[in-house]
């Protein structure tokens, strides 16, 4: 269930009994990918990530880690949803430490303790706890960031406020076009094992650029009513990114 307050920004509040993301296990995950040859990324996040569910998602990260496929974990926090925080930030660090790749918001890095007055250093510092390779940080209308393991920082963002309806589905549609980017980018066509995946400054912009535009589309109509790959590449062309 979502509210929303005068400024389109959305809280929330879930039904968990008997629902399908509760009805698998890990054997189940793990057995559907090896089912796909040709896979290439696994995702998680939010409320996969609470403890009661520990057992089904990591045993799954784990293993598809192992057999070379990019883990993206999205932190998305709910702390709603949960009667003990620290037991719950405790089990979605222990998440983010099976990614390759970790996709935060300003919010969410708050609400794992890495508090700083500069998102991207709480990022920096939360990206010291793990072992992935980026960080995407997500800023709200000031934009977001990719952050590599060297400590490269990439920014973005609408060089024009954009006209929000409301926020729901924002970040999802934010993670969803990062990704479909990156699986267009020529590196993630002839890599073998996410471990060796790299990618060029270039490559970064372009998935940051994917990533903003699908969000802002989201964002300018109410609920979440993700774009289509043509009405990124169609606001792309006719919108202008702020890049640093």
């Amino acid at each position: 269930m979502v509210s929303l307050d005068d400024a389109g920004k959305a809280s929330y509040s879930f039904y968990r009994d008997g629902v399908a993301d509760r009805e698998v296990d890990a054997v189940q995950l793990n057995a559907a990918c090896a089912a796909q040859p040709d896979l290439r990324v696994v995702v998680t996040g939010c409320l996969a990530l609470v403890p009661e569910d520990a057992h089904t998602y990591q045993p799954w990260l784990q293993e598809q880690r192992a057999a070379g496929r990019l883990v993206v974990v999205d932190a998305n926090l709910r702390p709603a949803i949960v009667p003990d925080m620290p037991t719950y930030r405790a089990s979605v660090l222990a998440a983010l430490r099976l990614a390759d790749l970790v996709k935060v918001s300003d919010d969410d890095l708050c609400l794992l303790g890495f508090e700083h007055p500069d998102p991207l250093q709480a990022a920096r510092a939360l990206l010291d706890h793990t072992p992935a390779r980026w960080i995407a940080v997500t800023l709200g209308p000031r934009g977001a960031a990719l952050i590599n393991r060297d400590g490269q920082t990439w920014r973005a963002a609408e060089s024009q406020p954009v006209t929000v309806a409301d926020t729901v589905g924002a970040g999802d549609c934010f993670l969803a076009g990062l990704l479909a980017a990156l699986l267009e980018r020529p590196a993630m066509q002839s890599v073998g094992h996410a471990g060796q995946l790299q990618l060029e400054s270039s490559d970064i912009q372009a998935m940051l650029a994917h990533a903003i535009a699908s969000a802002s589309l989201c964002v300018m109509r109410t609920g979440c009513q993700p774009p289509t790959r043509q009405e990124v590449l169609q606001r792309l062309a006719e919108a202008r990114l702020l890049h640093a």
